[in-house]
């Protein structure tokens, strides 16, 4: 009975230990899920046959049926995905790729993620280039307008900040420049 009492004493502590280690990394996890949810940029994970395993909050409000998708092949939410897909298993290296998706220009920043040297999916940040794209067609604009001659146009700076502020900023200078320079 004593050997009895003591392999049980040992096979509690070892449970006692695993289910420590186990809460530990549940912890880690929801940690990181959290980190994930409160980040500003869309990300979503796939599992390694190209299905929609997490999407963030960012990424839900961007793409709301991204939420209804999940456990389901990411092809359905977007073409481009299949191509994605191809893309990891052929080369498994980290690529970009631009897509429209619901009016929106992305750049999707792609990357495998491997375990022990196995792909067992991939991480995609869904940047938006909307502002982007939006500056880029008003600075074409005004620029194509100066070159005609006409230099009255100018870029819009409500709703600006950071480079696209200063871009649309000293466009304008320039512009001004020219218009009374001339």
């Amino acid at each position: 009975i004593g050997k009895l009492a003591a392999t049980l004493a040992h096979m509690q502590g070892r449970l006692r230990t695993r289910i420590e280690a186990e809460r530990a990394a549940a912890r880690q996890h929801e940690r990181a899920r959290q980190a994930l949810d409160c980040a500003q940029t869309g990300l979503m994970m796939l599992d390694a046959d190209g299905a929609i395993a997490y999407a963030n909050r960012t990424l839900q409000a961007a793409v709301p049926e991204v939420a209804t998708l999940g456990n389901e092949a990411a092809a359905r939410l977007h073409p481009a995905f299949a191509d994605v897909q191809r893309r990891l298993v052929a080369e498994g290296a980290t690529f970009e790729q631009e897509v429209e998706h619901g009016g929106i220009r992305y750049q999707w920043a792609v990357n495998p993620v491997v375990v022990d040297g196995v792909r067992i999916g991939a991480a995609i940040e869904w940047r938006s280039r909307a502002v982007e794209t939006l500056v880029e067609r008003e600075i074409a604009a005004v620029v194509d307008a100066a070159a005609r001659g006409d230099l009255q146009g100018r870029v819009p700076l409500e709703g600006k900040q950071g480079f696209v502020l200063t871009l649309a900023g000293s466009t304008n200078r320039l512009l001004d420049a020219f218009q009374y320079n001339l």
